[in-house]
């Protein structure tokens, strides 16, 4: 330590009048506003900013100057051998040297900023000017990067001034496939959303760019000594070794964090069943992976798997046509900039189909609303202004209209591949108020024309409405969420057909359209839960008591005769102990417990949520149960089938 202090020294009595300099420099930085007409306040923010400006330049100019040439210069001029003649080890020459020179490319930095930091009278002077990090923060990452820099312009010197072309174009290779490799490496997991693999590979990367040359150079010190050619081999095998190792092990983590297969997944985070089949598009994450999640379609029958990446981590869910034979999603993005998106699709009827990439691309800022049709043929897509429908497999476009407005949020009503009804609400401009009036439209594919044809006035429960596309009926809630009413109405027109239940309280009651047109409301009254059962046309047909809660959920059919319903004890107590399942016979009158603490899961995204699934389809018969797995229901047996061994993370 003492030989390191030695040499540090002898080289900072040499260099010390450069404070002098850094001294002027801080001193020029106060004089910036005088050079322009800004204001008091301004005036201190530009003087503050070009003093950080002005120690930056200098200190890692500095760096670069003084490590470039505080042992370089000594080996051109044969003066290196000065410090072997003296009873002092390789480690603490360099060590001694390279403290010296990232001494005083610090000490100049800080000096720089001294008369402004006397002017700011105490003001955290790089705490205004970096508000998101701390000045001790900023001073530390700026130290080390002080000392990259000096590291690495002294190898770059060496390199030079070693006269060997064919190791210096060797280097020239290395650092552009070190240099390359890390680079992807850094994009693939930023692409992938995978922050705390991001996170770990850089600070890797940090810690190689310091140790790396660092490293470099004791050897080269120590073994090639006064030989700089000598030197400049041992210090490229020693940089591009670790480096090399380092940008090889990176891209062999970025790759293992990626490739994680279904049965690697041990917590789920969404799950998005089809509305009829077996397929659902699944997200978790994996042990050790950190927080990327990475997404698949997944056929719950018969196990198949199609990996679709982190996708469903930065851009829209994927979703499915209601007849269940085609599931969308978009593609991942092409770089961390880039937001134009291809829409894939696969044919789920076809067990040895593959994913296909259609001509259909958008840029995802624009992007509001994606929707397609009944029979997966027709693709709607909802952008700021415009409403779209496009050929899926072609990217044909078959109508493209113009909003009349800014509709707010919209949701996509098919009533077949022609016919595409929009109900817009835009929430109120009071930050007290709850409902607004859902305006109705009709687009016209073959025509191109898109109409207004209704309205329904003060809607509460546009995010939880159902949508019966055969007879064109809309159940929705209406009114302030202490005094709501469920009415039905014509999706077309929005005329009341029928008014089905007044509920004290928006959480106290809920309706289902069933398969066959009729609709089930649950009542969570002081006397009990009562499913009442109404016809078509609104008309109340059977009223079945449930048993005691304070709230009600109403999931799906199983069966065509069967309802699945949720009770919770509590109206905010959404934990699985405090939940109760049954399973309704809407036809016998029956209910029956499902198994202790198993609840429906989310049956569809909130976009397709108007549309209740098929019975028997997936969407309809998936749990969770207590251990928080994805189970499926055989509603012959009442049983439960486990799928996954993943489960929620929340739960």
């Amino acid at each position: 330590m003492g030989g390191i202090l030695a040499v540090a020294a002898r080289e900072l009595n040499e260099r010390w009048t450069v404070l002098i300099a850094a001294m002027v420099a801080g001193l020029v930085a106060l004089l910036v506003p005088l050079f322009s007409s800004l204001g008091r306040h301004d005036a201190r923010d530009a003087r503050e900013l070009a003093a950080v400006i002005f120690a930056a330049v200098f200190a890692f100019g500095l760096a670069i100057v003084v490590g470039s040439g505080m042992i370089n210069r000594e080996l051109v001029e044969r003066r290196h051998g000065f410090f072997f003649s003296r009873p002092l080890s390789a480690g603490a020459i360099w060590g001694g040297k390279l403290l010296a020179c990232w001494l005083l490319a610090v000490a100049s930095g800080l000096v720089v900023l001294l008369p402004t930091a006397a002017v700011s009278r105490g003001v955290p002077l790089l705490g205004s000017v970096f508000p998101f990090g701390g000045a001790a923060a900023t001073l530390g990452g700026a130290a080390g990067a002080i000392l990259v820099v000096a590291l690495f312009a002294h190898a770059f010197t060496l390199m030079v001034r070693s006269h060997v072309p064919w190791l210096l174009a060797l280097d020239a290779v290395l650092a552009v496939g070190v240099a390359t490799t890390i680079a992807l490496v850094l994009r693939s997991l930023v692409i992938a959303y995978a922050l705390d693999a991001l996170t770990c590979a850089a600070v890797t990367v940090a810690v190689c760019l310091l140790v790396a040359p660092l490293a470099g150079g004791f050897v080269q010190v120590s073994l090639g000594r006064t030989d700089i050619r000598r030197g400049h081999r041992v210090l490229s095998v020693t940089l591009w070794g670790i480096l090399g190792v380092a940008a090889l092990l990176l891209f062999g983590y970025s790759h293992w964090v990626q490739a994680v297969s279904l049965s690697e997944l041990t917590t789920l985070d969404s799950a998005t069943c089809a509305p009829k089949g077996e397929w659902a598009f699944v997200t978790g994450r994996a042990q050790g992976r950190g927080d990327y999640e990475p997404s698949f379609l997944v056929d719950t029958a018969s196990g198949r798997a199609v990996r679709l990446g982190a996708a469903g981590r930065w851009w829209l869910d994927g979703f499915f046509s209601a007849d269940g034979t085609r599931a969308v999603w978009l593609s991942p993005p092409a770089s961390f900039t880039q937001t134009t998106r291809e829409v894939i699709t696969l044919d789920l009827t076809d067990p040895n189909s593959a994913p296909v990439t259609t001509p259909i691309t958008f840029s995802q800022d624009s992007l509001g609303l994606m929707g397609l049709s009944p029979d997966g043929h027709r693709l709607a897509l909802r952008t700021e202004k415009t409403i779209s429908v496009l050929e899926l497999l072609t990217g044909r476009l078959l109508a493209s209209v113009r909003l009349p407005e800014d509709l707010g949020s919209i949701r996509l009503l098919w009533r077949g591949s022609d016919r595409l009804c929009l109900a817009a609400w835009k929430p109120p401009a009071r930050m007290d108020a709850h409902e607004a009036d859902l305006r109705l439209f009709e687009l016209d594919v073959s025509r191109r024309t898109l109409t207004a044809t209704g309205c329904v006035v003060d809607v509460e429960g546009f995010w939880s409405m159902g949508f019966d596309a055969r007879l064109g009926h809309i159940v929705t809630t209406v009114g302030p969420p202490s005094a709501t009413t469920i009415i039905m109405c014509d999706a077309r027109s929005g005329a009341r057909i029928a008014t089905l239940a007044a509920c004290s309280e928006f959480s106290a009651c809920k309706a289902a359209i069933l398969s066959n047109g009729a609709v089930a409301v649950g009542e969570a009254l002081e006397s009990g839960v009562r499913l009442t059962l109404f016809s078509e046309a609104g008309r109340p047909e059977r009223t079945i008591e449930l048993g005691t809660a304070q709230a009600v959920v109403l999931a799906a059919q199983p069966t065509p005769a069967t309802l699945v319903v949720t009770m919770r004890a509590q109206a905010n107590d959404y934990s699985s102990s405090g939940q109760r399942t049954v399973v309704v016979d809407v036809e016998k009158g029956t209910v029956t417990p499902l198994g202790r603490r198993y609840r429906p899961l989310r049956r569809w995204p909130w976009w397709e949520a108007v549309v209740a699934p098929s019975p028997g389809s997936l969407a309809s018969r998936a749990f969770v149960d207590p251990d928080g797995r994805l189970a499926i229901l055989d509603p012959a047996t009442n049983a439960f089938r486990t799928v996954l061994s993943a489960r929620w993370h929340t739960e």
